[in-house]
């Protein structure tokens, strides 16, 4: 049917994920069981690792959370793979807490100015921007290191535009320490925009020892830039972990 070939066409050409939507029995005129069938129909016929995915194990390496234990394998190593990391029982079969690709394109970084200005109350801020035509598969990624000089102080992160006035939904408070130590923070949207700076108001005495920021940016299709191709990351990845997080 013209279900069935459309999903296999967008699973043939790279897409990793589809938004189904259930309509509701006023509308669905048969719409929910043609793609209920569709679906069926790509998995029981193509729900495989990509082969440009897998092909080698580069690293293992053991997880152990009380009773829960399993080993974390990068599959897909070497040149024309993008790496698959998935979580394995003993026996090899897959546990199921972790099944990620964690670069499916090639990832640019720029590296971005990141200063300290004076706002109209009289405090400081750290601030990057103007952020240009910044669009979906993009961060912008921010990190202080400093301390605070007093308990109960905070750093706050929002983002405004050259023409005035905060953006909502942006707004967050991350509390400071006494000891030196890193504030991370990341900005991402779905939809183009521009002219934006990404801002983090800083308590009265805030020391700052180090500061930078960098764009990332996925090469991605992205038609309404005109760009029609995007660039796979190809050579597997490597991992480690994070004690503190464990």
């Amino acid at each position: 049917s013209d279900a069935n070939e459309q999903l296999v066409y967008v699973w043939k050409n790279g897409v990793s994920a589809i938004h189904a939507m259930k309509w509701p029995a006023s509308h669905d005129r048969g719409f929910n069981q043609t793609m209920t069938g569709a679906i069926q129909h790509l998995l029981d016929h193509y729900d495989r690792p990509r082969s440009t995915v897998t092909g080698g194990v580069g690293q293992v390496k053991a997880f152990t959370d009380g009773e829960r234990r399993f080993n974390l394998a990068a599959i897909g190593t070497g040149e024309g793979k993008r790496g698959l990391l998935k979580s394995l029982r003993a026996d090899g079969t897959w546990e199921g807490s972790v099944y990620a690709v964690p670069f499916r394109t090639v990832v640019t970084i720029k590296s971005l100015n990141a200063r300290t200005v004076r706002r109209p109350d009289g405090g400081s801020a750290v601030e990057v921007g103007p952020l240009r035509r910044i669009d979906g598969g993009e961060q912008i990624v921010l990190v202080i290191n400093g301390r605070s000089v007093a308990e109960d102080q905070v750093l706050r992160f929002n983002v405004r535009h050259a023409s005035g006035g905060f953006l909502p939904g942006y707004d967050a408070v991350v509390k400071t320490r006494l000891e030196s130590r890193e504030y991370r923070f990341v900005l991402r949207t779905q939809l183009p925009a521009d002219e934006l700076f990404l801002s983090v108001s800083l308590p009265e005495g805030f020391r700052i020892d180090s500061m930078q920021a960098r764009r990332e940016t996925e090469a991605m299709a992205r038609p309404h830039l005109d760009q029609h191709t995007g660039q796979p990351h190809q050579g597997g990845f490597t991992f480690d972990w994070l004690p503190s997080l464990l």
